[in-house]
């Protein structure tokens, strides 16, 4: 599933909205809305790319703070490059390259990802956190420590009802 330029708003429902989505393409002067109350958190999970370039802008309404948006990116793949606008809420991609082109915008959020390029006006910073960020997990499953804790658990106490019942003899 594409959201572009036809999609406009996004309405909450009072609690988590969890969107899964292909892409995310907003060009021109065209904007995707979230509409919601404060109490409404957006969880974009993307497989692939978000762009924005012109006047293409994401905006909130009804009361969604900024810092109730996520946009996840759980693979590798295209760098996420956004123009213009004002982007805000967290970008998770650790496995990508974040870039935002501005041109004396503000960038609300957080960034996490394999490279991050800010340029706004004539500013320009770059950073990058990740050198070699580790594979993602080939399956998705990522192992529970909890079971053998667990099962460390269960035969410690089993040696406590041995002993108990030994020294009773």
């Amino acid at each position: 599933t594409d959201i572009d330029n036809s999609t406009g708003t996004i309405t909450g429902n009072g609690g988590e909205n969890i969107i899964f989505a292909d892409n995310i393409s907003l060009s021109a002067s065209n904007t995707l809305t979230l509409s919601g109350s404060p109490t409404d958190f957006f969880i974009f999970n993307i497989a692939d790319n978000v762009s924005t370039t012109g006047l293409a802008q994401l905006l909130l309404s009804g009361g969604v703070p900024e810092n109730h948006v996520l946009f996840n990116f759980p693979t590798d793949g295209d760098n996420i490059d956004l123009d213009e606008g004002t982007p805000f809420g967290t970008f998770l991609a650790p496995y990508r390259n974040f870039g935002y082109h501005g041109h004396g915008e503000d960038f609300s959020g957080q960034v996490i990802a394999n490279a991050i390029e800010f340029e706004s006006g004539s500013a320009e910073v770059t950073f990058n956190p990740f050198d070699n960020p580790p594979p993602p997990p080939e399956n998705g499953v990522i192992p529970e420590p909890g079971s053998l804790s667990l099962l460390g658990l269960g035969l410690g106490a089993l040696g406590v009802v041995r002993r108990r019942a030994a020294s009773r003899k």
